[in-house]
């Protein structure tokens, strides 16, 4: 029966790291039916990108509107300011009972914001599920915790493994199962945004031992890259691929990596078919917006790197980006060569369709009119941002930087290396512009990349060097100098 209330219903559904290929209606290794039933049902943005490549500066300007620069928070060390926009307080203001299930790296602990759900459960230890659960769910958290322990010990692809523990203990499912909770039990007279947040396929990376059969690590293709393409990069590339293991990872590490990479996407995938089903069932369908995004990327060994890194590189920006609503947004693939739009935009876009005033500190435009067809492009430009203005890689090689780690490890004097992992890396501030056609990406340092993404999407070759190319660099320098984030504080120079 459909809602007395007029504003609709919202499920917002992010994962953990997934790249936009990670699907298999967009070409990928991942088995995903029933996400890709939801791309065919709704607008599936082929050149969606996400502002940042790491989980709280993404979620921070998913939830805001606004791009890191401007909510300050540049690093994973930050949370969202409580003067900052927030989507799900502008809901609740305006009559949405509020579900949030699943990862948050997004408030603080004791942020007063929370208190506007009106379910809030990140799923994080044993209580979360049934008591005779309880015992077997903190097992696998034990087991969770000491595949993770294996990426400081061996390297970053090291936590890969396929278990055979309870799939009901295991967080897709323990969150599917909320989530549904929520929507049974919310007052019908009120619409609902529930907030679907997985932590896969994030690391440590495991998947039911069920989905090695449909993703046999021995048949996993291992990305192929001209190894001088880190010649022209920013020296932080190839001082990451070393120091996260990567360079001593054999092919069966690598392709044990991807495979359980996107098998543990292929049970998101189940789980959220399961959620879908339900709102089917329960003829809340018609009456329900459903985003599907993700935070950032993972690479997957391209370049030969895995993880993420505070690298503005389309393997970490380029993410799902669907939006649903049966009857009243058209069905239909939108490649990028048509229009672009960054996760900054979900912010507007929900509030416009749900008839609330959109928040004059939100950056993003909404999509409205682009999705009923009142428009033929959203976006021609999207942009990027990572590391605070102050941060610098002052490292040109991993020999030196790994000597300073090591004297920084055993000293009492403050460093910029002290207390942190072997992995780290320092980053660099850098930004970024993205067009159809170019990508440019300007750093601290003064360094530069500029790529022809239209025809080298892997951004293997950096123009910026050749003179051929200075007045599409000049071009791409000013869109960046004239970027709505650069009204926050910095611009490149």
């Amino acid at each position: 029966m459909p809602l007395s209330n007029t504003k609709p219903n919202i499920l917002y559904i992010m994962t953990d790291q997934q790249r936009f290929d990670a699907m298999s209606a967009h070409g990928g290794l991942a088995q995903t039916p029933h996400l890709d039933r939801l791309s065919q049902e709704g607008a599936n943005f082929h050149g969606f990108f996400s502002n940042a490549p790491v989980c709280v500066p993404s979620r921070c300007s998913l939830f805001s509107g606004q791009y890191t620069l401007t909510h300050g928070v540049l690093e994973n060390d930050g949370r969202l300011s409580e003067d900052s926009p927030f989507l799900p307080k502008d809901l609740a203001e305006n009559g949405y009972s509020l579900g949030y299930f699943g990862k948050n790296h997004l408030l603080d602990d004791q942020d007063p914001r929370l208190s506007i759900f009106d379910a809030f459960d990140i799923c994080e230890d044993a209580n979360c599920v049934k008591e005779d659960l309880r015992e077997v769910r903190q097992e696998f958290l034990d087991y969770r915790k000491a595949r993770g322990e294996r990426l400081g010990e061996f390297g970053s692809w090291a936590s890969a493994d396929f278990h055979d523990y309870p799939e009901e203990v295991t967080a897709p499912y323990i969150l599917r199962e909320k989530a549904i909770q929520f929507i049974d039990q919310h007052d019908r007279k009120d619409p609902f945004c529930v907030v679907l947040s997985f932590e896969d396929p994030h690391v440590p990376h495991v998947a039911p031992k069920r989905f090695e059969a449909t993703h046999p690590p021995e048949e996993m293709p291992i990305p192929s890259y001209p190894e001088e393409t880190f010649q022209n990069k920013a020296s932080r590339y190839d001082i990451k691929r070393i120091a996260q293991g990567s360079a001593d990872a054999t092919d069966s590490d690598k392709q044990k990596y991807i495979a359980v990479y996107h098998a543990m996407i292929s049970w998101i995938d189940e789980n959220v078919g399961a959620v879908l089903d339900h709102l089917e069932k329960t003829g809340l369908k018609e009456d329900t917006i459903v985003v599907f995004t993700s935070d950032h990327g993972d690479f997957a060994f391209h370049w030969g790197m895995c993880k993420k890194d505070l690298d503005l590189v389309d393997h970490l920006l380029h993410v799902p980006g669907i939006i649903s609503w049966p009857g009243k947004i058209e069905p239909r693939d939108i490649p990028a060569s048509q229009t672009l739009a960054e996760a900054i935009d979900l912010f507007p876009t929900l509030l416009d369709f749900a008839g609330i005033d959109i928040p004059k500190e939100s950056q993003g435009k909404s999509l409205k009119r682009f999705l009923l067809n009142e428009t033929d492009s959203h976006k021609q430009l999207v942009y990027s941002d990572i590391c605070y203005e102050w941060m610098k890689n002052p490292y040109k090689d991993y020999d030196a930087f790994i000597d300073d780690w090591k004297k920084a490890s055993v000293s009492n004097e403050p460093h910029l290396l002290r207390w942190t992992a072997p992995f780290n890396v320092p980053g660099d501030h850098s930004r970024a512009v993205r067009s159809q056609q170019w990508k440019y990406i300007w750093y601290h340092d003064g360094h530069e990349e500029l790529y022809h993404v239209e025809e080298d999407p892997e951004e293997f070759f950096n123009l910026a060097i050749d003179p051929a190319y200075a007045d599409t660099l000049a071009a791409m320098r000013q869109q960046l100098k004239e970027a709505p984030a650069s009204k926050a504080k910095t611009e490149a120079s």
